[in-house]
């Protein structure tokens, strides 16, 4: 891949020598646009595109690169919304800019060259060495307890592709510490740290020295691991899978927890299989859809303490740790279930007798990756890997996040 400081002198370079269908009289004032994801307009609902001067954005050009995102493909374009996080686009305040531009008979172009939360001096390095890349996988009964070898190395391979430099994982089963070693050396990690040998167990591996908190296993169903890495503090967790009673009593504990954490470091982390649903994407699932069809039927008479309440999903389990406060990454950066959704692997098809199609329509987010506030502001990318890559190396799909380290 290019570095972005590359890419931005090519782009410069088709712009200044790239011929404008225009008559040889016609002055054009060329305008630089270049920054972060404030120039770009990350924030900028384009569902709340001004109206009020559209007229003049047909005689205003763009030629746009969000790094990594989207661009114009090399061309001019009119002034417009571009794709991006909302449903209509985003924009940011070139759009102005243009328009007052324009209204002072002006004639801009506007060279619009973005990356988010970097700056383009700091990019002419390695970006590799200022980012630290953190995923969390929950494995599908650690490989069936052990026994299938060729998913194992597959998720290797994977996770080696995609050089995290902190990786959570949950449901261990029939791990050792030796065991753990040898999965987080074959992705490049020197240190790894196992809550227990029995059960489903969770562990954190890292390319830095990792300190022990706590082993908590106490009126935890499956257990939660407390590490410090790269100097932030990670809890890895995986709640209850059968009951939201047990799941809210769980996060009063891990609660109570970060409390501790919070006063010591304000850069955390709470990630894992939280097997719970988020408030963010109430909106996502169909009140009559094969979901909650199908969790109503599987969790009929068992009120709190199955996973479904009053006819409906439970939100309060993440909301509670949403309100502590900690932020959704993935919220951020994805938009409806089919790049949310964290389960069912495909692989669950031959398993449970269903369908594709069933396996899709009961697509749910439960993996989360929650920050501190402190971490938030350091977040720059976010998504789930739910794509062909993982229908058949997990049951769960890894979510990944990637911060500026410094």
């Amino acid at each position: 891949m290019q570095q972005p400081a590359t890419l931005f002198y090519k782009t410069l370079f088709l712009v200044l020598f790239l011929p404008f269908t225009l008559s040889s009289q016609e002055k054009l004032d060329l305008f630089i646009w270049a920054g972060q994801s404030k120039a770009q307009g990350w924030m900028g609902d384009a569902a709340y595109f001004q109206e009020e001067g559209k007229e003049l954005d047909e005689s205003i050009r763009l030629n746009r690169t969000f790094v990594d995102h989207e661009s114009s493909g090399g061309k001019w374009i009119r002034m417009q919304p571009q794709a991006g996080r909302f449903t209509k686009g985003l924009f940011g305040p070139e759009v102005s800019f243009g328009r007052e531009l324009k209204k002072a008979d002006n004639n801009p172009v506007i060279l619009k060259y973005t990356k988010g939360a970097t700056g383009l001096a700091r990019d002419r390095k390695d970006p590799g060495n200022d980012t630290l890349k953190v995923i969390t996988y929950n494995i599908w009964n650690g490989f069936d307890w052990g026994k299938d070898t060729v998913r194992r190395k597959k998720l290797q391979q994977w996770m080696k592709k995609h050089k995290p430099s902190v990786a959570a994982l949950q449901e261990l089963c029939a791990y050792t510490p030796q065991k753990l070693q040898e999965d987080a050396e074959s992705w490049g990690h020197n240190y790894s740290v196992i809550l227990k040998t029995t059960g489903y167990s969770v562990g954190l591996t890292s390319e830095f020295p990792i300190h022990l908190k706590e082993k908590i296993q106490n009126r935890l169903h499956h257990g939660a691991l407390h590490c410090q890495t790269a100097g932030i503090d990670f809890l890895v967790v995986h709640l209850h899978p059968g009951s939201i009673k047990s799941r809210m009593e769980e996060a009063e504990i891990l609660l109570r927890k970060l409390e501790k954490i919070k006063n010591e470091n304000s850069r955390y982390i709470v990630l894992g299989d939280f097997n719970a649903h988020s408030p963010f994407d109430a909106h996502l699932y169909d009140s009559d859809g094969y979901l909650l069809k199908r969790l109503r039927e599987n969790n009929s008479d068992k009120g709190i303490n199955g996973n479904v309440f009053m006819n409906d999903l439970d939100f309060s389990v993440m909301a509670s740790f949403l309100a502590f406060p900690l932020y959704d990454v993935a919220r951020n950066y994805t938009t409806g279930i089919n790049e949310r959704g964290s389960f069912p692997g495909r692989v669950l098809g031959t398993f449970n007798n269903e369908t594709t199609e069933q396996l899709v329509a009961r697509l749910e987010r439960i993996d989360y990756i929650l920050v501190s506030p402190s971490m938030i502001e350091k977040c720059i990318d976010a998504k789930v890997n739910n794509g062909v890559e993982n229908w058949f190396l997990s049951d769960h799909y890894p979510v990944q996040a990637k911060f500026i380290f410094n």
